[in-house]
């Protein structure tokens, strides 16, 4: 026998509800699934929440379909990459590492890739934040510049 993939619970955005803890409930349980919010143009933004926290993908899409932005979250902070699409299939991308950005790369529509900047650990750690979410949550550091143009990646 198969196993099919668990279906995400899809909901509006609009029947979220914040707790004062930092985490969204969904009829008073923290929400796991997607959220969605259909704008009045026909674009959409959708993000993924795991136990009430932002959880993987965050994407908003034109109104033509296409994907304009995604950012990756992991236990509600941006830690992965995050990609702006520009209508020519350029891109800035940047790393990001307990909400600190890490790196930022532009990609051409060839696919050719362009360091703008990036952080030392050591500079990242003298923020408050990140050596106090590092510290917390242990998670993976974030991929490196070079997977920027790698879409598959997060």
């Amino acid at each position: 026998m198969v196993e099919q993939p668990e279906e995400r619970l899809r909901i509006p955005a609009e029947d979220l509800e914040y707790h004062s803890e930092g985490y969204w409930l969904h009829n008073g349980a923290r929400f796991t699934g997607v959220a969605f919010d259909l704008l009045p143009d026909g674009a959409l933004d959708e993000q993924t929440y795991l136990d009430g926290y932002l959880h993987g993908p965050d994407r908003s899409f034109r109104p033509d379909g296409t994907l304009a932005d995604e950012t990756w979250h992991r236990h509600g902070f941006r830690h992965g990459i995050r990609r702006e699409f520009g209508p020519d299939g350029s891109f800035i991308a940047r790393g990001f590492e307990y909400g600190c950005t890490v790196w930022e790369v532009a990609v051409d529509a060839d696919g050719t890739a362009s360091l703008l900047a990036s952080w030392s650990p050591e500079e990242l750690r003298r923020s408050p934040f990140y050596g106090l979410r590092e510290q917390s949550f242990h998670l993976p550091p974030a991929a490196p510049p070079s997977a920027a143009a790698d879409l598959s990646a997060h």
